[in-house]
């Protein structure tokens, strides 16, 4: 119903992972260990084990592991949409839980839309 509400009022939503032409977010995940802010990641080691199937190499801790990158799905998996792997990733390899979609942002991919 929260989140319902929201939606109601235009105010940002809590979603798992699309979202449809913007997103924010904290460049740390896609930075080099070197140039991060060591303000976003965790130094604690995941809560959880990556699925078998997920391809990316895991650090002790988010804080010390590579970077993330756009990518294809890996054998085994059944996801393909970029707008769905990236913040799963930033969920499962970073365990960064927080994504929304704000309604207020406009989108169209031909002007006579927007």
């Amino acid at each position: 119903m929260e989140d319902y509400e929201a939606m109601k009022t235009e105010s940002p939503v809590p979603v798992f992972a699309c979202w449809n032409g913007i997103v924010v977010f904290k460049a740390d995940p896609v930075l080099p260990i070197h140039l991060r802010s060591n303000r976003t990641l965790s130094n604690d080691p995941l809560p959880f084990a990556l699925p078998a199937t997920h391809p990316a190499a895991i650090g002790p801790n988010p804080g010390l592991t590579p970077p993330v990158r756009f990518r294809a799905s890996a054998p085994g998996e059944c996801f393909s949409s970029e707008c769905f792997l990236l913040p799963y990733d930033f969920r499962r390899v970073f365990n960064m839980q927080r994504i929304f979609v704000n309604p207020r942002v406009i989108v169209g991919y031909e002007w006579r839309y927007v």
